[in-house]
């Protein structure tokens, strides 16, 4: 039997939903989180100003009481909440003590129209990846003088909705980032990504997170690493932190690259030189990988090469692979190569697919090749 523990579970944007949804929104989100954890867990929560909490209990099913926990909140926080015509997607964090109510996170938003807004693409995000409306598809990065050569494929993911339409990143991507939101999102890609790598032990894959879910939470510390070892693909799986928004902490982003490496997986930093990085930041971190949007540095004009060689110059003191990325014709590849590339990445190479339904005709072919009778000599014709 595991030891008693007191849960107090904070819902982390309740400020935000009760300004600009109201406070009998915010109540009913308060409910329906009480429901879902008591669900989970099969403990009673009360309901208080900043969130629910539970008096010490005990788990009787041999999993250790956080683990169980984190859980629970992942689950809790994976569908939005339907509260009349609006959908709501919360955060959830855990604690042993009593927090702050007057702490609580409040978003710099314009209007209560943006923020209500940013909540409709996030709920529309949650719940085609929790309903598993969504694929992975996949571009190489090649190397800039052999372009079959792959040092491994970039995993994007592609969200479906309700009527199959497709949603791409840049309808949700940065509603999840300004709502912080993403943690739950980027930990359920990162899972599928580890999913593929298990099905197709010849491919090294990339996975994509913002840097505002890079941060050494429970699943990232114990659960991530365990998993990747025990499937063994540790060592095929990349790890791409983008920087479209300023993490939380850099320190916290030089733990998690740490702790991601120590678990055997490789660390990319996308947008180097466009986003929030500095030289100082990269060098202090120790990424594997440095990615270079050529496509934004093409915006700079004629000296945009003498930048781009002065980037991977820069990049190559700090990382093992430098890959210039946004190469979508003969003339950047050229451009990408004299500066001194050795891995591009880009539409030249082809558009991000999916790779799966081909891969599993191939499979069954070889699967029929392999049972069916070899012809004898003289045979039928």
């Amino acid at each position: 039997m595991n030891a008693t523990a007191a849960m107090c579970i904070t819902i982390d944007n309740l400020g935000d939903i009760s300004t600009y949804f109201g406070e009998g929104v915010a109540g009913r989100v308060l409910a329906e989180v009480a429901r879902r954890l008591e669900r989970s867990l099969q403990v009673p929560f009360t309901i208080e100003s900043w969130g629910v909490a539970a008096s010490p209990f005990q788990l009787e099913d041999g999993l250790p009481v956080w683990s169980r926990v984190d859980e629970a909140l992942c689950a809790a926080a994976a569908l939005p909440i339907p509260v009349g015509n609006n959908r709501i997607v919360v955060s959830l964090s855990c604690r042993n003590t009593v927090p702050d109510a007057q702490g609580l996170h409040t978003a710099s938003q314009n209007s209560a129209q943006d923020y209500r807004i940013d909540m409709s693409a996030a709920a529309l995000a949650y719940e085609a990846l929790f309903n598993a409306r969504f694929t992975l598809v996949e571009q190489p990065v090649c190397s800039a003088s052999e372009p079959a050569s792959v040092l491994y494929s970039e995993c994007v993911v592609r969200l479906s909705d309700e009527d199959g339409r497709v949603v791409m990143p840049g309808v949700y991507m940065p509603a999840l980032e300004r709502l912080g939101l993403t943690q739950v999102f980027d930990r359920r890609i990162a899972q599928s990504v580890v999913e593929e790598l298990v099905r197709r032990p010849d491919v090294v894959l990339g996975c994509n997170m913002s840097a505002l879910s890079a941060s050494v939470d429970l699943w990232w510390r114990l659960v991530f690493p365990r998993l990747v070892r025990e499937a063994g693909v540790g060592q095929r799986m990349v790890i791409e932190i983008s920087e479209s928004a300023r993490p939380y902490s850099f320190e916290a982003v030089a733990e998690f690259v740490s702790h991601i490496q120590q678990a055997g997986c490789r660390v990319a930093l996308d947008d180097f030189g466009t986003g929030f990085s500095s030289i100082g930041y990269a060098r202090h971190t120790r990424f594997d990988v440095i990615k270079i949007d050529a496509g934004r540095i093409r915006t700079r004009g004629s000296d945009a090469p003498q930048l781009l060689g002065h980037l991977i110059s820069l990049a190559r003191h700090v990382a093992n692979e430098v890959v210039v990325g946004s190469v979508e014709s003969e003339a950047d590849l050229l451009i990408a190569h004299a500066a001194g590339a050795r891995w591009v990445q880009g539409f030249l190479f082809g558009h991000p697919q999916n790779l799966a339904p081909q891969l599993a005709r191939q499979a069954q072919v070889a699967s029929l090749d392999a049972r069916r009778p070899a012809a004898r000599a003289g045979g039928a014709r």
